[in-house]
């Protein structure tokens, strides 16, 4: 879980994510979630994490450390993605992306995901509120 906590509470990461709603030292990681990191050269580049939801749905998030994003995001995203086929049992995956971040939005499209309905009014951050995208996968 260290690991886990010194990814998503890297500068970029941080952010996007959890930096609007409590301090990174704060920060716990559900060990009830799955996570998968990647690496290059021994370097890790960033995580994929799948929890369920409560309507039975598994929501996917990937967090590309920064740095690494230009060159290596497309090969995570898909190496991720094919391990996520290979070692679970999910059918669909859904991602619920704020509309603050249409560059997310795109990266999800590059992976496959479709959009199946956009949620009004459901992301708050610096109190304004923002639409969710609601994507989802499923495997071939």
């Amino acid at each position: 879980m260290d690991l886990v906590k010194r990814i998503l509470t890297t500068d970029g990461i941080w952010e996007m994510i959890g930096g609007h709603r409590l301090k990174k030292e704060e920060y716990k990681p559900d060990d009830s979630w799955l996570y998968v990191t990647g690496a290059v050269d021994d370097e890790v580049t960033g995580i994929v994490l799948v929890h369920d939801t409560p309507n039975g749905y598994h929501q996917v998030h990937v967090q590309i450390i920064p740095e690494y994003r230009e060159q290596h995001s497309k090969e995570f995203g898909d190496k991720g993605m094919q391990w996520l086929w290979d070692n679970t049992y999910y059918n669909t995956l859904v991602a619920s992306i704020p509309s603050l971040y249409p560059n997310v939005r795109q990266y999800a499209e590059l992976q496959g995901f479709e959009l199946i309905d956009t949620l009004k009014n459901a992301y708050e951050k610096d109190d304004t509120m923002y639409s969710k995208w609601l994507m989802a996968i499923t495997r071939n």
